[in-house]
């Protein structure tokens, strides 16, 4: 029993779960921002468009949560974030789906999560001065072409600068 929460928008990924035992009996719980609909053949799927995550067991729509609702979601304008949320949600269901009103008392615990202010995946502040920085450890060009995207809808008219330390460590070839 159990059950496997996975990014269903990662073609790896998914094409990993044909490895689980059919005896095993796991609920597969579907976690995607693709558009144009969400993934067929899952148990539970969680997704993500225009303002709200939509939660899905079978073909029947179960909850929408609005993503304004959860300050630490930074308005779903960062996708990594985002992410992190639908697993999050997904693996709440796992756990308490059978039980709607512990489901949901999680879920309302959430909405007063607040970033670890010393890391984490993604920390944004503003200055006395009105400057926002943003504090991620991206360490490859997808993490950091998301922090990017995000920074961008900060100061859509404006400049964005931007300071990134990559780990020395790292072959060129990641970044």
């Amino acid at each position: 029993g159990g059950a496997a929460v996975f990014n269903a928008d990662d073609p790896l990924v998914v094409s990993r779960l044909s490895h689980i035992p059919l005896e095993r009996h796991i609920t597969t719980i579907a976690c995607t921002l693709r558009e144009g609909g969400d993934p067929k053949g899952y148990d539970v799927v969680v997704s993500a468009r225009e303002g709200e995550i939509t939660l899905r067991v079978g073909s029947k729509e179960q909850m929408k949560i609005r993503i304004a609702d959860y300050p630490w979601l930074l308005g779903g304008k960062h996708i990594p974030t985002l992410y992190n949320a639908l697993s999050i949600i997904g693996a709440l269901w796992g756990l308490y789906g059978q039980e709607p009103s512990v489901f949901s008392r999680v879920l309302d615990v959430l909405k007063s999560y607040e970033f670890d202010p010393n890391g984490g995946r993604l920390v944004s502040y503003r200055t006395p001065d009105g400057i926002t920085v943003i504090v991620d450890f991206a360490h490859e060009k997808e993490s950091l072409k998301y922090i990017a995207q995000y920074a961008r809808t900060l100061a859509p008219a404006g400049k964005v600068y931007g300071v990134v330390r990559l780990d020395g460590a790292r072959p060129l070839n990641h970044v």
